[in-house]
C-alpha cells in the first residue's frame, strides 16, 4: 500500500480482523497514518512493514459506541514521522485485553510509545514487551487526561473522564535521538491530572541510551499540567526535569530494573515522581 491521501488503511467497528505480511510505504502528507485500528474487536495482526508519514500503527475509538477489545499484534517493522505505537489520541471508547511484542520501532520523530486516555476511554490490561527502538524522539509517552472531545458529533455525547490502569510495559530496549521534541531529551514521561491517577503501570526490564547534557537549572523545570489539551510531547515541553522517568499523578507505578545509559555528563534528576505512589526495583 502507497502513497495515501490521508490514513492509508482504517478499520472502523470491525469484528474478526486479520492484517498479516502488509508492506506500507505511505508519506507526503500530514496524516499519513499506516495501520488505524478504530473501535474493533478480535484483531490479529503480524509480520507488517510499515513507513509512514504520520503514526504507523494507531489504536483509536472515534466512537463510545465500540472499544478496541481482544487485540494481539506482533513481529512488526516501525517507522514513522510521528509514532512508531500509539493508542488514544482519539479515545472515547475503551481500550482492553491488548497485547503487542516482538516489534522493531526506528527513526520517528515524535515519539516510540505511546499510549493516552484523554477523550474517556477506559484504557486497561494492555501490555507491549519485545520491543527494540532505534532513533525514537522520546520513547514512551504515557497519558490520562480531560480533552474530552467528540468527533462524531450527531452520534455521540461527552464522556466523563476516562481510566488508565493495569499496563504493563517490558523488555525494551532503545535508543533516543539526540535531536527531540524535549531539550534535552527525555526517556520517559507519565502524567495524570489532579485527582485523576495512571494507576498500576509496570515497567520491566528497559533500558534507554540517551544524549544527557542537562544542567541543574533544567531539573527546576516547571510542567504545564495541559489538563484538556491535545496529548503530545510537546505540550508539556521543552524541558522536563528528569532525563529518565518523569512520573505525575500516579498510584502503583512499578519500576523493576529500568536503567539508563548516557553519552554525555548530565546535571539533571534521573528520575522526578509527584502526587502519587511509585516503588522503584533494582534501578540505576
Amino acid at each position: 500500500m502507497k502513497y495515501a491521501g490521508a490514513w492509508t488503511s482504517h478499520y472502523f467497528q470491525c469484528r474478526n480482523v486479520n492484517i498479516h505480511n502488509v508492506t506500507i510505504r505511505s508519506f507526503g502528507v500530514a496524516h499519513n497514518d499506516g495501520i488505524n485500528i478504530d473501535g474493533c474487536q478480535h484483531v490479529r495482526i503480524s509480520n507488517c512493514d510499515i513507513v509512514s508519514g504520520d503514526d504507523a500503527l494507531c489504536f483509536k475509538t472515534t466512537s463510545s459506541k465500540m472499544g478496541c477489545d481482544d487485540i494481539i499484534v506482533t513481529d512488526m517493522k516501525l517507522k514513522s514521522n510521528q509514532a512508531g505505537i500509539k493508542m488514544g489520541t482519539e479515545s472515547m471508547g475503551g481500550f482492553e485485553n491488548i497485547k503487542i511484542s516482538n516489534c522493531h520501532i526506528y527513526d520517528t520523530k515524535n515519539g516510540g510509545i505511546k499510549l493516552f486516555s484523554v477523550d474517556g476511554a477506559h484504557l486497561r490490561n494492555v501490555e507491549i514487551s519485545n520491543i527494540t527502538m532505534d532513533e525514537v524522539r522520546t520513547p514512551m509517552l504515557f497519558r490520562l487526561g480531560a480533552r474530552l472531545s467528540v468527533f462524531r458529533k450527531h452520534e455521540d455525547t461527552r464522556q466523563p473522564i476516562g481510566v488508565f490502569e493495569n499496563v504493563v510495559i517490558r523488555n525494551v530496549k532503545a535508543v533516543a535521538a539526540d535531536k527531540a521534541q524535549l531539550t534535552p531529551p527525555s526517556g520517559i514521561l507519565i502524567t495524570g491530572i489532579p485527582g485523576h491517577y495512571i494507576t498500576n503501570l509496570t515497567l520491566e526490564d528497559i533500558h534507554i541510551r540517551l544524549l544527557g547534557t542537562g544542567t541543574p537549572e533544567d531539573a527546576l523545570s516547571e510542567v504545564p499540567e495541559a489538563i484538556d489539551k491535545y496529548p503530545e510531547v510537546k505540550t508539556f515541553g521543552p524541558k522536563i526535569p528528569a532525563y529518565g522517568v518523569w512520573a505525575r499523578h500516579v498510584k502503583g507505578l512499578k519500576l523493576k530494573n529500568v536503567t539508563f545509559e548516557l553519552k554525555n555528563p548530565d546535571a539533571a534528576r534521573k528520575s522526578f515522581a509527584r502526587t502519587g505512589i511509585c516503588r522503584f526495583i533494582n534501578n540505576r
